[in-house]
């Protein structure tokens, strides 16, 4: 299909080279629709108007393993022209596009204001919140659970290599069965959050995000980035009143935390197309236990929202 080879050839990759590889658009569509999903557009004259541009910034947030990284490479192809404090006039957020929101990038949404990031807190820098926007990515919490058992990152929950996600106890893990398994995501020394599972993990961490109403934000999806790319960059770019450069603009078919020894194993283009777009990769290590305990955990008005369907049932329609 058109979508896939532009996206493709964004990367510098030959489409005939590596088609026969890559999911079917029909996969792709069957979970993820034709077009992006985007929350929050209608805020965006909101932050323009209140915010002068010369003060307005956006920062990328999201749970661990869900492209944060992705979206900042992205964003460094619109430039808001902003004032900056004396002496920073070189630092990569000069010209609007920060690496993560002030409060955070992994933090949960409850910390705005009551957060700073260690990196602005080393600099010596202390935003005020509403002078940046958060652009928050979700992924599809069966693909984003997969990703969590490959690198856990900050969460701890019990599971190994054999059972994973291990949302609930089987004979093999000496628990009642049934019975989820609770993850801490410690932050800090001092600051962490408890869940009752993984899948309610990512409910309640996206949960905030998208019921926040008392402030502009956007909730874009992962695999947007993937399929849709340039379209939802201009659209970030757009709603801060930024300046996109599409000529410039272009993909990275390795992947864009190579080399950063956190993020060793991390998808390239190629590798996450094949991953993220194949129906039976999306639920692998899941049993039937994990499968049926996500259909009953997961909110469903978050997957309505994003569009995500529930393994073998139909794609959740966004209102």
């Amino acid at each position: 299909p058109d979508r896939l080879r532009s996206v493709l050839r964004l990367a510098g990759v030959d489409p005939s080279t590596v088609e026969s590889e890559l999911p079917s658009w029909a996969d792709l569509t069957s979970m993820y629709g034709n077009a992006p999903v985007i929350a929050g557009l209608e805020r965006c004259a909101s932050f323009r108007e209140r915010v002068p541009k010369e003060k307005r910034m956006v920062g990328p947030t999201g749970m661990f393993n869900s492209g944060t990284n992705l979206l900042g490479k992205f964003l460094a192809n619109c430039r808001i022209i902003r004032l900056v404090p004396e002496g920073h006039e070189t630092d990569k957020d000069r010209y609007g596009m920060r690496w993560q929101a002030p409060w955070g990038k992994h933090t949960p949404a409850s910390w705005r204001g009551r957060n700073t990031c260690e990196v602005d807190r080393n600099r010596g820098i202390f935003l005020p919140i509403e002078e940046v926007m958060p652009v928050t990515v979700v992924k599809d919490p069966y693909g984003w659970m997969g990703s969590m058992c490959r690198h856990s990152y900050a969460a701890n929950w019990r599971h190994s290599s054999h059972h994973c996600p291990n949302l609930v106890g089987i004979d093999a893990d000496q628990k009642t069965n049934g019975e989820p398994f609770p993850v801490t995501v410690r932050y800090s020394s001092a600051n962490a959050t408890h869940h009752e599972s993984l899948a309610h993990l990512w409910n309640d961490w996206y949960g905030e995000y998208h019921n926040a109403g008392d402030y502009p934000r956007l909730v874009i999806r992962y695999e947007d980035l993937l399929l849709h790319p340039e379209y939802v960059t201009r659209s970030i770019c757009d709603c801060a009143g930024g300046t996109f450069n599409e000529e410039q603009f272009s993909l990275d078919p390795e992947s864009v935390k190579a080399g950063q020894k956190a993020h060793v194993g991390s998808n390239g283009l190629i590798e996450a197309l094949k991953r993220y777009g194949d129906p039976e990769r999306r639920i692998e290590g899941f049993d039937q236990e994990d499968l049926n305990f996500a259909e009953r955990s997961l909110s469903r008005e978050l997957m309505g929202a994003y569009g995500y369907s529930f393994p073998g049932g139909e794609r959740s329609r966004p209102p």
